[in-house]
C-alpha cells in the first residue's frame, strides 16, 4: 500500500518580505515626524482631511462586514515599508471595539509629505466587542505608523502616531447596515 507525505514548511518568526520600493531613506528621518490621519479614494494616492463632522460613510467589503477609508500623509518615516496600525475605541474609552494592521509602502505626494498608495480599507463592523453599534456614533482611531524592522538595515526604526474621530455612517437605503449585528454596524 502506497501512501501520501504532504509536508508543510513555513518560516514562523520571519517578518513580512518588504515591500520596497526605489527609495533613498538615508535621509528621511533628518526631519521630525508628523503624521496626519484623512480620507482618500481607495483607488488614487490622494489626501483628503476628514470631514468637520467626521462622517464617512461607511462600504460593505467583499467578506462581510463594513468598513471606511482611511489616508495618512506623512514625514520623517522612511517610505519603503510601512506598518500601518489602527485601533477604534469610543472617546475616552480603553475598550478596543476593533483593531488592524496592514504593511504598505507609501508614494509622494508631491508636497514633501508622503501617502498610501490608495486610501487603505479600514474596517468598522461588525465590532470585535458584541452588542456595541457602531455606525452613527463617534469613534476614536489611533493611527501609529512605523518604519518596518528590517527593511531599513541603516537605521533604526521610528513611529509617530495621530488619533482622529470619525462617525461612521450606514449608506442610506442600506438596510443590512443599520440592522444587523452579526454583518453589520448594529447592536441588535
Amino acid at each position: 500500500m502506497r501512501g501520501w507525505l504532504l509536508l508543510v514548511c513555513g518560516c514562523g518568526g520571519q517578518a513580512a518580505p518588504c515591500p520596497r520600493a526605489p527609495y533613498d531613506c538615508s535621509n528621511a528621518h533628518d526631519v521630525p515626524v508628523t503624521i496626519e490621519i484623512g480620507t482618500g479614494d481607495p483607488d488614487l494616492a490622494e489626501w483628503t482631511p476628514l470631514p468637520a463632522d467626521g462622517a464617512l460613510e461607511l462600504h460593505d467589503g467583499p467578506q462581510g462586514g463594513y468598513h471606511v477609508y482611511l489616508q495618512a500623509r506623512v514625514r520623517g518615516l522612511c517610505p519603503s515599508a510601512i506598518e500601518f496600525s489602527r485601533t477604534l475605541r469610543a472617546p475616552g474609552d480603553a475598550l478596543v471595539l476593533r483593531r488592524q494592521m496592514s504593511l504598505v509602502r507609501m508614494v509622494d505626494d508631491g508636497d514633501g509629505s508622503w501617502i498610501f498608495p490608495r486610501a487603505q480599507a479600514t474596517f468598522v463592523c461588525p465590532p470585535e466587542v458584541s452588542g456595541v453599534d457602531m455606525a452613527g456614533r463617534a469613534l476614536e482611531v489611533e493611527a501609529l505608523l512605523t518604519d518596518v524592522p528590517g527593511c531599513h538595515d541603516d537605521f533604526d526604526p521610528r513611529s509617530g502616531g495621530a488619533t482622529a474621530t470619525i462617525v461612521p455612517t450606514c449608506p442610506e437605503g442600506d438596510g443590512k447596515c443599520a440592522s444587523s449585528a452579526e454583518a453589520g454596524c448594529s447592536a441588535r
